[in-house]
C-alpha cells in the first residue's frame, strides 16, 4: 500500500517495502487535484499488486505511462500516433486540439480538465484567439 502526500503543489506517492533498496520510493504524480491524486493511487496501487508495475524501477518507464501529461505534450502524442490517418484528419486533429490548447493552456493536466473544462471549451464563442466563431442558436 502506497501512502500519498502533497510536497509543494503536487501530489506524490511513497511506496514502501522492507525487502527493497531504497525502502521507500517516492513517485510524483504531478497532479494538484486530491481526487485525481487517489484514483491515480488505487490504479497505481492496483497495477503494482498485479506485478505489471514496479515503482523500484524506472520512475519515467511504466509508472510515467501511468500517470497523465499536460495538455500540450498529450496533443502532440495524440497526433503522432495518429500520423496513418488522411491529411485532413490530422488537419482537424490539430485545429481542434490546437483551440483546446490555446483556450485551456498547454500546462493544464489532462486529467484535471473534466468534463466542466470541456463543456466551458465547447460553449466559448472565441476559441481562437482574435477569432470569434458565431454558433448558431438551436432553434426548438
Amino acid at each position: 500500500m502506497a501512502s500519498l502526500f502533497k510536497r509543494g503543489e503536487l501530489y506524490h506517492l511513497s511506496f514502501y517495502s522492507k525487502n527493497r533498496t531504497p525502502i521507500r520510493k517516492q513517485i510524483p504524480l504531478r497532479t494538484r487535484s486530491r481526487r485525481t491524486a487517489e484514483k491515480l493511487q488505487i490504479k497505481l496501487e492496483d497495477e503494482t499488486a498485479l506485478g505489471l508495475v514496479d515503482p523500484w524501477s524506472n520512475a519515467s518507464g511504466a509508472i510515467a505511462k501511468s500517470i497523465p501529461d499536460a495538455l500540450g505534450s498529450a496533443t502532440e502524442a495524440f497526433l503522432i500516433k495518429r500520423s496513418n490517418l488522411s491529411k485532413q484528419s490530422i488537419q482537424k486533429y490539430r485545429s481542434v486540439l490546437g483551440q483546446l490548447v490555446s483556450f485551456l493552456g498547454p500546462e493544464q493536466f489532462v486529467s484535471q480538465i473534466g468534463s466542466d473544462g470541456i463543456q466551458k471549451f465547447l460553449n466559448a464563442r472565441e476559441r481562437i484567439v482574435g477569432q470569434s466563431q458565431e454558433r448558431p442558436t438551436p432553434q426548438h
